[in-house]
């Protein structure tokens, strides 16, 4: 499942990365969030000339969050077992999909754990992990499973790669469309494991995310008058995550704190930090949990 906007060029070689995977998908949703470059064209065309596309064209951008909201509800619908989440920028190495689905079957022998989600390697374009993409380990980095090498157990993701299991979908509901861009895919993932479900990241299976750096996204860098609209929402977001914890007020102004720190540490210019800190305050009054949407 693909979710993309404006950048029909990216969109083809994350595409032609998937449907020419060694385990191909038995049918590929790619979500257009009302684009208006030439992607509904070439995603219409495809569709045509391959029945294993599945397009959904929205009415308006909802963002990534939207994006996968409904192309998850759609996989789900669609009756998928498992349901892999890229990014339109994701550029998945040929065996990355076989080689979680090998693991998956290795780590399902015994039956006694059920398994959210598992998720790749994800690299940027020069080889160097994906800043923007490193789980965050259960265990920092100490806990295998017992029959799959280079596995680690983790706790939150991103949609860059990571293949989701029905049965969590069915226990914690789809992703919040309301969250737009941003921590939506690490909400999401928390809340699988949050629902006792075991998650893996599998280093041998790779991808490449075709970001135009390593860094901005990561640490509050190079922000800027055009892109700040992005830290604004994503800060509201992580902001709102833990304002639903218990002690939330204090784990709430923690948030704040943290994001105020990388601002200062990248000379975010004053105004840009103000606009971005006013926005993380709403993240008080988000209560996206009421949003939540159950199959």
């Amino acid at each position: 499942m693909i979710v993309t906007y404006n950048r029909v060029n990216v969109l083809k070689n994350s595409v032609a990365a998937v449907l020419n995977q060694t385990r191909r998908p038995d049918f590929t949703v790619i979500v257009d969030n009302n684009s208006s470059d030439a992607t509904q064209a070439w995603i219409s065309q495809l569709a045509a000339s391959d029945e294993s596309v599945v397009p959904i064209f929205l009415d308006r951008n909802y963002g990534g969050a939207g994006g996968f909201h409904y192309g998850l509800k759609k996989a789900y619908e669609r009756g998928a077992d498992w349901i892999w989440m890229l990014d339109d920028d994701s550029v998945p190495a040929a065996d990355a999909l076989e080689i979680l689905l090998a693991n998956l079957a290795i780590m399902q022998q015994d039956g006694s754990s059920e398994i959210g989600y598992l998720c790749s390697e994800v690299n940027w374009t020069d080889g160097t992990r994906h800043r923007m993409n490193i789980p965050g380990p259960a265990f920092e980095w100490t806990r295998n499973h017992p029959r799959v090498k280079d596995s680690f157990e983790i706790m939150a993701a991103t949609f860059v790669s990571t293949l989701i299991n029905r049965k969590a979908v069915k226990a914690v509901g789809y992703p919040v469309k309301e969250f737009f861009i941003w921590f939506d895919d690490v909400e999401y993932t928390l809340r699988i494991s949050d629902a006792h479900f075991l998650n893996y990241y599998i280093r041998d299976s790779k991808v490449t995310h075709d970001t135009p750096d390593n860094e901005t996204g990561a640490t509050y860098k190079n922000i800027t008058p055009q892109n700040v609209w992005k830290f604004q929402i994503g800060s509201r977001n992580r902001v709102a995550y833990q304002a639903g914890k218990s002690f939330g007020l204090v784990r709430g102004l923690r948030e704040i704190a943290s994001i105020y720190k990388k601002m200062n540490e990248n000379k975010t210019p004053t105004k840009l930090k103000m606009l971005i800190l006013l926005h993380a305050g709403k993240g008080f009054f988000f209560n996206y949990r009421k949003l939540i949407e159950i199959p």
